[in-house]
C-alpha cells in the first residue's frame, strides 16, 4: 500500500502570506479607500465595492490580479471597518465580553501545588478585551510577579440589565416566565390534625388535576 502524501497548506491571514512588495501595494490600496471614505462619508465595506477611482499602472494591476492581493486587502477593509462600526450590536457584544469575563480563561491551576499559574497564551480577543491591566514585577531574587485585573463586572452586568429591562419591578423577562406556572391553591391542613389526617389531606390534592 501505497502511503498517503501529505498536504501543506497556509492557513495564516493573506496579508502574513505576502512578500514586502505586495504588503506595501495592499497596504497603500487600503489607505486610499480609507481616504476616499473620510471624503465622502461612506462605510469603508462600501467603497471598497466602488470602482476605484485612480489610475493603476501595469505593475499594480498585475499585483490586483492576485487573489491572494485581494483576499488581503478585503480582510484589512474587514478588520478596520469592525473598528469603527458603532452598531449597537457591537456594543452590546463588547458589553456583554466584559459582563461575562471570568478569570479562569487567564489562569491554570497548577496540578502540584493547586496555584494559579497565568496563562495567556490560548486567550481569545474577546477574552483579552476584558482585561484592564497587565503588570509584571521583576522579584529581586528572580522570577516575576503578575497582576492581571479584568474590566468592571459588575457595572456591565448592571448595564446590560438595565438594557434588557431587568432591573425594573414588572419586566416581560420574569412575565413570561411567569405564564408557565400556575397559582395551586393547596387545602389548609388544620393545626390539630394528627399525621393521619395530614397524610389523607395531602393524597387528596395531590390526586387532582391541578
Amino acid at each position: 500500500m501505497n502511503a498517503l502524501t501529505p498536504i501543506t497548506m497556509d492557513f495564516r491571514p493573506a496579508y502574513d502570506q505576502l512578500d514586502a512588495a505586495e504588503r506595501r501595494f495592499v497596504d497603500a490600496y487600503v489607505s486610499d479607500l480609507e481616504s476616499i471614505a473620510d471624503k465622502t462619508g461612506q462605510r469603508l465595506r462600501v467603497v471598497l465595492t466602488q470602482p476605484y477611482p485612480y489610475t493603476l499602472d501595469s505593475r499594480a494591476l498585475a499585483l490586483l490580479a492576485s487573489a491572494l492581493v485581494r483576499t488581503a486587502i478585503c480582510e484589512r477593509v474587514k478588520t478596520l471597518s469592525e473598528l469603527t462600526d458603532t452598531t449597537p450590536y457591537r456594543v452590546l457584544r463588547e458589553q456583554a465580553v466584559l459582563a461575562f469575563s471570568n478569570i479562569a480563561n487567564y489562569v491554570n491551576m497548577d496540578a502540584v501545588d493547586g496555584l494559579p499559574q497565568f496563562d495567556l497564551s490560548k486567550t481569545t480577543t474577546e477574552q483579552m478585551a476584558a482585561i484592564k491591566t497587565i503588570e509584571i514585577e521583576e522579584k529581586p531574587r528572580g522570577g516575576r510577579r503578575m497582576k492581571l485585573t479584568l474590566h468592571d463586572k459588575p457595572g456591565a452586568l448592571a448595564k446590560l440589565m438595565e438594557y434588557h429591562g431587568l432591573t425594573k419591578p414588572d419586566n416581560s423577562h420574569w412575565n413570561e416566565a411567569n405564564k408557565a406556572e400556575r397559582a395551586i391553591d393547596a387545602p389548609a391542613i388544620p393545626i390539630n390534625a394528627d399525621d393521619d389526617d395530614a397524610g389523607r389531606i395531602y393524597g387528596d390534592f395531590s390526586s387532582k388535576d391541578v
